[in-house]
């Protein structure tokens, strides 16, 4: 901008110019043009959220997650990790756009049978995912033998396959991934997104195997890992994530919660008491 501003002080007969501006100019205007384009470039990627390098590598190496034990998949760990979801259904390939870390406790594959799940495993193949946090839960039929399959796979096709403790929430580990793949800002939009994409999938899904409550609720339990539970009006249980189907009793130490978000509805809380 310099040279371009300074050519016009200068008095050369002698130089070359086209359209009354000069041959240095033509040069300095063309690597402007290329710089801000290189900026402009830049700042796209960023309001794009486009992944910064990390890795399972490191993820494995970050001190607040050395519970994680890396079941599948040692040479693979340099994998850029572009995003991360929760399996909600079993035909989650579909909902995927690619280098994904995906997160499940093999729940939504409950009632499928060991053939058909692993059918939906090498549904994965074409995303080219960058890992599976797998956390074990119960009431899942062959539980056993679906996680042979998964380590079967996950050998085969070079996938790391971590076991996730289940002391750790999903979104825990999805806010601290979101936040070491994207900025700030980026990560907080994700996040939002990340959350009406879980339910839109599970809303509209054509595989859910069970009501849609239920499932609903499910993905909630994992999310904040705690048991949910819907109540009808009256107080009875209308469905849970956990085993208790048991009528809500309204404590005298019930108090009004303010949530730490903007909204338009009342809370309650009050304290429970479990039986060791």
């Amino acid at each position: 901008m310099i040279r371009f501003v300074l050519e016009n002080l200068r008095y050369n007969a002698v130089r070359g110019s086209m359209m009354e501006i000069s041959t240095s100019q033509w040069i300095s205007l063309i690597m402007i043009i290329l710089s801000i384009g290189s900026v402009c470039r830049r700042k796209i990627r960023n309001l794009k959220g486009e992944s910064m390098e990390y890795t399972i590598e490191k993820l494995l190496a970050e001190k607040q997650w050395k519970q994680l034990n890396l079941l599948e998949g040692k040479e693979s760990c340099k994998r850029k990790i572009e995003g991360i979801r929760i399996i909600e259904v079993p035909e989650m390939a579909r909902y995927l756009t690619g280098g994904e870390l995906l997160l499940t406790s093999l729940y939504v594959y409950r009632d499928c049978s060991a053939e058909e799940f692993y059918q939906y495993l090498i549904a994965f193949e074409e995303k080219h995912i960058s890992g599976i946090l797998l956390k074990e839960r119960e009431q899942i039929s062959e539980k056993e033998k679906k996680i042979k399959l998964l380590k079967t796979y996950c050998e085969s096709k070079k996938i790391p396959l971590i076991e996730m403790p289940k002391k750790i929430s999903f979104w825990e580990m999805i806010s601290f991934v979101m936040n070491r793949i994207f900025t700030k800002d980026v990560a907080r939009l994700r996040y939002f997104k990340l959350t009406q994409d879980n339910f839109n999938t599970l809303s509209f899904g054509r595989d859910i195997t069970s009501s849609k409550t239920q499932d609903i609720l499910e993905l909630l339990s994992d999310m904040v890992d705690n048991p949910v539970t819907l109540y009808y009006s009256n107080l009875n249980c209308y469905v849970t994530s956990g085993g208790d189907h048991s009528r809500l009793e309204l404590r005298e130490d019930l108090e009004e919660y303010i949530p730490s978000v903007i909204t338009k509805f009342s809370y309650m809380r009050q304290r429970t008491t479990t039986s060791s």
